[in-house]
């Protein structure tokens, strides 16, 4: 089963006027009869080329924060649900300690391991049987134990003259570096030269600690509540992006240490890594810190700003914005061509150039895309002659 089409929703304005978006993923269970839906929702982080943090004594976030391109946070970690989403691909009857599909618990005692591999998943398509988990494209793992860098020419491009040894360079989604992480809860925004505030929370005083809160400072740290929270307990506490959670709560894996020379791996007994972002519910530090220590483990996702899906107008066969007599010329010279629906004489948006695509320009004759600027009506006149010109000739 590959992942639907992204769905795009606006979900919320936060922050400084950062849009959430959720993207849509469908998986199916082993016995392929029962099909299970779930979003990620994702806010933007721009600024691309911002340098690191400097001078910056929070917790070790010096020297991180600095990357050359757009790209998605997650906006909460990822939650129990969205991972039983990949154990209900695998079994069809997950084990009640995996939670329940509508839970939105942040998922902690994640490894690092297990996470790579969801993320392998997510990205080819989240299918079934426990398919894409080890070949999924994005971390290469030659066995169900053992991890590889990629070849040079397969190495992600940081696009800043280095490379991520350990992340495939076609990744759409991926577990986030220490830079993406650090940028994504401090960098101010707004410039390439912002700076960084010191807390995760738009601010240069430690947030409030305390249980869930509409307070615009708070966070689950410091063992105010005793236990983890579900995301998103903190409406009003968001990073400078508009993330939340980015205090408290869980610690948060990072995908990198920073030369990428060594990629996490997250157990109790082995850590070749230790780049922990945040700070559980139970400890009083907030900020970014680097540890060998595992406790209450979860992740944020990170992904690639989508490529914008063209607006298809169905009838408008040459995709120029209007259906015009054009249109029915655009049919003729394509005539038999498949392919994706909407390729050029597809009027009817079926992938199929065919006689039906004729009828699909006269049904949808004159309709603009919303974008698109409508002919004067003289001009409007003279498409008209044209279209009588077409259909003439083809009786």
């Amino acid at each position: 089963m590959k992942i639907t089409k992204i769905v795009v929703l606006v979900l919320a304005l936060v922050s400084f006027g950062a849009i959430v978006h959720a993207d849509t993923f469908t998986t199916i269970n082993p016995a392929g009869t029962d099909l299970h839906t779930f979003d990620i929702d994702f806010v933007t982080v721009g600024d691309a080329g911002n340098p690191d943090a400097t001078g910056f004594t929070n917790l070790g976030s010096a020297g991180y924060g600095g990357v050359a391109y757009e790209y998605r946070i997650g906006l909460t970690e990822l939650t129990v649900g969205q991972h039983w989403a990949m154990e209900y691909s695998v079994t069809g009857e997950p084990s009640p300690a995996y939670g329940t599909a509508d839970s939105t618990m942040a998922a902690g005692s994640i490894n690092a391991m297990r996470a790579m591999m969801y993320v392998n998943w997510l990205n080819a398509g989240c299918p079934a049987g426990g398919e894409g988990m080890i070949n999924g494209g994005v971390y290469n793992f030659t066995s169900w134990t053992t991890l590889d860098v990629w070849p040079e020419e397969e190495q992600w491009d940081n696009g800043d003259g280095t490379k991520n040894a350990w992340r495939h360079k076609d990744a759409k989604y991926f577990i986030a570096s220490s830079d993406e992480l650090v940028k994504a809860a401090f960098y101010k925004g707004g410039s390439t030269d912002a700076g960084y505030w010191t807390y995760p929370t738009c601010s240069d005083t430690a947030p409030t600690a305390e249980g869930a809160s509409n307070g615009t400072n708070s966070a689950n740290y410091n063992n105010a509540v005793g236990h983890a929270l579900e995301v998103g307990s903190y409406p009003n506490t968001t990073s400078p992006y508009g993330a939340l959670d980015m205090a408290g709560n869980l610690w948060e894996m990072a995908e990198v240490v920073g030369d990428g020379s060594a990629i996490p791996y997250y157990s109790t007994l082995a850590w070749n890594c230790g780049f922990i972002h945040g700070d559980i519910w139970l400890h009083g530090a907030v900020g970014f810190v680097t540890t060998n220590y595992y406790a209450d483990g979860g992740f944020r996702l990170a992904a690639v700003i989508p490529e914008e899906e063209p607006e298809l107008l169905e009838g408008d066969a040459n995709r120029d914005g209007v259906v015009s007599a054009g249109d029915y010329a655009s049919v003729q010279s394509n005539f038999g061509a498949t392919g994706e629906p909407g390729i050029l004489g597809d009027a009817n948006l079926d992938g199929v150039v065919s006689a039906g695509d004729y009828a699909s320009v006269q049904a949808n004759f004159g309709n603009v895309l919303a974008t698109t600027t409508v002919p004067e009506p003289a001009t409007m006149s003279i498409i008209g002659l044209g279209v009588v010109a077409v259909l003439r000739r083809r009786k």
